[in-house]
This record gives C-alpha cells, sequence and structure tokens, in this order.
C-alpha cells in the first residue's frame, strides 16, 4: 500500500475517533475494584447510625495505619476503625458510623500505608440511614441499553434524586455491548448526580462483546447478596441463555438459608413468569404444570426454574424484580410471592401504548408488597409504571448554604401522589421557616458552610407545589433579563430568563399575539439542564422558561414574571417576526442529456480500466 494511501486512512481515523470523543463525556474509566473490593459504587453498603461499615481491600499483608472517612458535598467524618483481618486475600475492615450525621450518599475515603502513603476515593459507595425503614422503598429501573439509553437515564437520575428512594436496583441490560467504552463512560458520568446509591446486576446484553468481563470490572460481581438491617437483597445472573445456573442456584438456596429471619428481595434479568403475569399457584415440586406461564428460556430449562421457584417458596423470598422484555407485568405466586417487570429505562419501547419508565415499590419488615401506580392503575392493569419526564423541579436562586432563602417548585405531571425529599441548605445562625406545604416532616443538620435542611412531603397528582425555606421575607420584584427565541427542529420558542434578589423566581405569565389579533394566555414551562452529554443541574439562579411561538408573522408577548413570595415584575414586551419558511424545492430528475453524460462517463471509466490491465500484461 502507498504511504500516500496509509496517510489518508490514518487521518480519516483520527478525524472519526476525534468526533466520536468529542461526543462522549471525559471519563477515565478504571476497574472499581483496584483497590476496594467492597463497597462499590454499584454494590454499596447501606449502613444506619451508630453501625457498622464493613470494607474489603485489595493490599498487601503489610498494610498498616487504616484511616476511614465518608464525605460528600456537604460534609467529611472520620471513621472509627473497629477491627482490621487479613484473610483470603483482603483486608477485612470495620468502621464504626457516627450518629447525628445527614441521611445522605457518601463517597468513601481511604487511607493506609502499604510500602508507601496510599489515599483511594470510592465514590458513591456508603448511604447513611437514621435507622433501618419499617417499610423499604426502591426504585426500580430496568433495560437501560448505554450508551443510546443515556437520555433517559439522565431524566431518571434527575427524577429519583427527587424521589429519594432509599435504593434504587437496575435489573439487567445496564449496557448495550459489554465492550463499547462510551456506555461506561456515560454510565459513571450520570451516575455521579445521583444522590441515592444504586445496585446494578447484569443482564443478557451486558455479557455480550467479551461476555460480561468489563462488567464486573466496572460494575459488580455476575451474583450478589447484601444485608440491610431487616431486608436481605440477592441478585442472580441469567446470562445471555435467559437462566441462571444449577450451581447458582444452590448457591442462592445456601445465602438465602443463612438468613432464616430476613424479609427477602431477589432481583435478575429475566423473568421466570411471562407477560401477562397473573395469580398463579405454583406446586415447587410439579413446576411443569406451569410451563406454558414461564418465560421460554426458563420454560426450556425446568430443572433450573424448578429450583428457582422452590427456593422462591421455601425461602419465602417476597419480591422479585426483573426486566428483559420491555413491558410491565406483575405476577404473584402462590398469594404472596411478587414478580414485578417493567417497561425500560432507556432500551427500545415496544409499539402501542408503551413508555420509558421506573417504579417505586415498598417492602415492610413484615413482608407486605406494595407499589405507586400510574393513573391509579390495579396490579394487573399495563402499562402501570410511572413514565420518565413527567416530574420536573428545580431549586432557586442558590443552594449552597450562602443564602437566606431557598426555593423549590415541583411540576408533578403523573397521575400518582409522588413521595419528595427536598434539600436545602442555608446560612447558619438564622431562625428559618417553611412556606408552602401544610403536612410534612423536615430534619437539620449543621454541615460545613451551612445548615442543611431535609424535608419530606408528598406532591399530589398532575399538580404543582412551591416550597420555600427562608428566615426574612421577600419584598422585591423580580425581573425578566433577557428574552430570546430559539430554534428546536423547526419549532420556534421564545426561552425567557428570570432574576430574583429574595425567595427566587416562581413562575412566569405570558400572553402571545399574533399580526395584532387576540391576546391569548399561553403556559411557560420551567427549562431544567437535564442531559446525557452536559449532567443534571437542579439548581438555578436565573430560573428559564420556554413558551412555544404560534404562527407566522409577528409575534408580540406580554410577559410577567412571579416570585415565591408572589411578588411581580414590571411587564415587558417582546416582539418577534417569524417568516413563512419557503418550501423545499424537490430536485429534478435526471435529464436524458444527463443521462448520456453518465454514460459517456461510465464508458471512459471502464476504457481506463482496460488499458491499465492490457499496459499491465504487456510489462
Amino acid at each position: 500500500m502507498k504511504a500516500k494511501t496509509i496517510l489518508t486512512i490514518l487521518v480519516l481515523t483520527v478525524v472519526l475517533f476525534s468526533i466520536i470523543s468529542f461526543a462522549v463525556p471525559k471519563i477515565k474509566l478504571r476497574s472499581v475494584r483496584e483497590v476496594v473490593e467492597y463497597p462499590r459504587p454499584s454494590l454499596p453498603e447501606v449502613v444506619v447510625w451508630n453501625g457498622e461499615l464493613l470494607v474489603k481491600v485489595n493490599a498487601s499483608q503489610n498494610a498498616k495505619n487504616w484511616i476511614g472517612h465518608i464525605e460528600n458535598e456537604h460534609c467529611s467524618y472520620k471513621l472509627e476503625l473497629t477491627s482490621s483481618d487479613y484473610r483470603e486475600g483482603l483486608w477485612f475492615l470495620a468502621f464504626k458510623i457516627p450518629d447525628k450525621i445527614p441521611p445522605l450518599l457518601y463517597d468513601l475515603r481511604l487511607e493506609f500505608y502499604d510500602g508507601e502513603e496510599k489515599s483511594h476515593i470510592q465514590p458513591r459507595s456508603v448511604r447513611v440511614l437514621k435507622d433501618w425503614p419499617e417499610k423499604l422503598a426502591i426504585g426500580h429501573i430496568t433495560d437501560i441499553h448505554l450508551p443510546g439509553g443515556a437520555q433517559v437515564y439522565a431524566r431518571c437520575v434527575y427524577e429519583l434524586n427527587l424521589i429519594r428512594p432509599h435504593i434504587i436496583i437496575a435489573t439487567g441490560d445496564i449496557v448495550d455491548v459489554d465492550t463499547i467504552r462510551s456506555a461506561w463512560q456515560y454510565y459513571f458520568f450520570l451516575s455521579q448526580f445521583l444522590k441515592t446509591p444504586i445496585f446494578l446486576l447484569p443482564g443478557n446484553h451486558d455479557h455480550a462483546g467479551d461476555d460480561a468481563r468489563n462488567y464486573q470490572k466496572f460494575a459488580t460481581p455476575l451474583y450478589w447478596y447484601t444485608i440491610m438491617g431487616p431486608y436481605m437483597i440477592a441478585a442472580i445472573d441469567t446470562r445471555s441463555d435467559g437462566f441462571a445456573t444449577v450451581e447458582e442456584l444452590e448457591w442462592l438456596d445456601q445465602v438465602l438459608s443463612e438468613h432464616p429471619d430476613k424479609v427477602k428481595i431477589l432481583a435478575f434479568h429475566h423473568p421466570i413468569i411471562d407477560y401477562p403475569g397473573g395469580e398463579i399457584k405454583v406446586d415447587p415440586e410439579n413446576v411443569e404444570q406451569i410451563k406454558n406461564k414461564m418465560y421460554p428460556s426458563w420454560a426450556e430449562n425446568l430443572e433450573e426454574a424448578g429450583l428457582l421457584l422452590k427456593t422462591v417458596i421455601e425461602h419465602d423470598v417476597r419480591l422479585m424484580l426483573a426486566g428483559h422484555i420491555h413491558r410491565d407485568s406483575i405476577a404473584i405466586i402462590n398469594d404472596k410471592h411478587y414478580l414485578f417487570v417493567k417497561e425500560p429505562s432507556g432500551g427500545s419501547v415496544r409499539e402501542g401504548a408503551h413508555y420509558q419508565s421506573y417504579r417505586i415499590i415498598y417492602v415492610s419488615e413484615n413482608g407486605k408488597v406494595d407499589a405507586i401506580m400510574h393513573e391509579g392503575k390495579g396490579l394487573f392493569e399495563y402499562p402501570n409504571s410511572l413514565p420518565v419526564g413527567m416530574l420536573t423541579y428545580y431549586y432557586t436562586p442558590v443552594n449552597d448554604g450562602s443564602s437566606s432563602a431557598v426555593s423549590l417548585r415541583v411540576d408533578n405531571g403523573l397521575k400518582a401522589d409522588m413521595p419528595i425529599v427536598a434539600e436545602f441548605k442555608v446560612k447558619p445562625g438564622e431562625e428559618y421557616k417553611i412556606y408552602g406545604l401544610e403536612s410534612y416532616e423536615a430534619e437539620t443538620y449543621e454541615v460545613e458552610g451551612g445548615i442543611l435542611y431535609l424535608i419530606t412531603a408528598k406532591v399530589p397528582a398532575e399538580s404543582q407545589v412551591k416550597i420555600t425555606l427562608a428566615s426574612t421575607p421577600d419584598n422585591v420584584k423580580p425581573e425578566i433579563t433577557d428574552v430570546k427565541m430559539v430554534d428546536e427542529e423547526g419549532t420556534k420558542y421564545a426561552v425567557i430568563e428570570t432574576y430574583d434578589k429574595g425567595w427566587g423566581v416562581a413562575d412566569v405569565s405570558v400572553k402571545i399575539s399574533v399580526n395584532g389579533g387576540e391576546w391569548k394566555e399561553v403556559k411557560a414551562y420551567p427549562l431544567v439542564v437535564v442531559d446525557k452529554d452536559e449532567g443534571v443541574i437542579d439548581t438555578y439562579e436565573k430560573p428559564l422558561f420556554k413558551v412555544e411561538l404560534p404562527g407566522q408573522g409577528k409575534i408580540t408577548l406580554k410577559i410577567t414574571a412571579v416570585d415565591f413570595a408572589n411578588n411581580k415584575s414590571e411587564e415587558i414586551t417582546k416582539e418577534f417576526v417569524i417568516e413563512a419558511e419557503k418550501p423545499e424545492e424537490k430536485p429534478q430528475p435526471p435529464t436524458e442529456a444527463v443521462y448520456d453524460q453518465i454514460l459517456i462517463f461510465i464508458a471512459i471509466a471502464f476504457a481506463i480500466v482496460v488499458i491499465a490491465i492490457l499496459l499491465k500484461k504487456k510489462h
């Protein structure tokens, strides 16, 4: 191959990879097991005040001087080391969790000496609770299929941050192909915005590419279990074949038998019961009777299916979570063993009344299972999981401890009452009052740079709430600082920028007239940054609002901003001119003359090739 040809290929390759690298977040990938084997960002440890944090470390037997911290954007706490033991090639460390600290998600920072001073941070790997919940709230997502599902995953992160379940479980197909680098870059980039811990398990797509070697490097073991006070959660791997092996199911039977007093939750990717679920009676000694109700990959492997169902029944597993089929389905086995399967959270959506979704499920310490159902539907009325994109919120003007007032607007478009945990950080040393809520629970914590308020409340279905935490009144009018027109795929919008020195801007009132016609009031929507490439931003000093501009010609807007104290700005008028779009000129079909030119070109090219071959033979 000539040097010129090689150079051309190299240039094109560099250009291609440059385009790809600019299209994904700049995240350096590293093994989550590099130093700390456990906990991991996708297999965190959930602990309570005065409880014990278990840490497993890859270090030599001579490692010493262990110091542990848990930290996040608000605070950092040094942990007391209560025990250390070296066995099975790992260090097993136990640290005591302090009391009276904010119940939040933390990074683990570990310092020690192993031939040299070392320091390692395991991000988002420790979730602190005040005490074990009487009812465990689980956010269930599945089939994200990164990188393609990155935008939907970003939205799941944003919405679940406000709902704040105790944990999130993602039941497989985290990535589309395990060897796609950008899939894992998107996972780590977007997961860094999470405010609640996430647990992963593999699906068949996570095995694609290198049989889950990257999955195990960047996520979790193929199967695992964890204890959370009265609850036990286990995950098994149904692999590319769509069922778990006998060896793995025997492991599951063993670990469940070791914790007979726990309320048990089991997660896997391929559902044992196929759509449409329903109430099913199962004889664990004769599972062939329900073969027609099983998902095909399990039905074709009745030994493994029988082992799984027998284990679920004998060990009283109350909740099973699965994915794979990209649709909602719920089964109740023998009146008390629930299987929840759901729509995707990023992967392809089936035709018809299907959508991207997440689900909120509750398991009580007595084993009772409940869930929030969209539109108040019953367990077997599908789809009934919660559509992504129906819950929008923002904090304003700041939420970093520098202000005496922070406000939150929540727009709940879901046809279900939604629990939220609002997080306000305000100046210390002042007396605060909560506005906009009648029923709520509030906790306060002294943190670095301010006072942290955690306010638990409920937002009714299809409603809006405006919450303010303030120590001073707000008598200052808000401002409209800019209005501009933007074009999004052929649709014109007005984007309105606002500002308020006090409690923050809550809304804008907009009236529109087209070509001097009658004035019509239109709805303005908050514009928030929830983007696979830009990340998740929930706080805005200058909130933006978006209004669709109708028609063509002269569009006149009258705009008024309203703050959280109900002060109104001066009304401003803004005009835009939208010109009629010129119809696209359809390309004319080639004339006979053009066809003749094409034929002549082909003939000349053919002649050149023939002459070249003859000359080569002659030489």
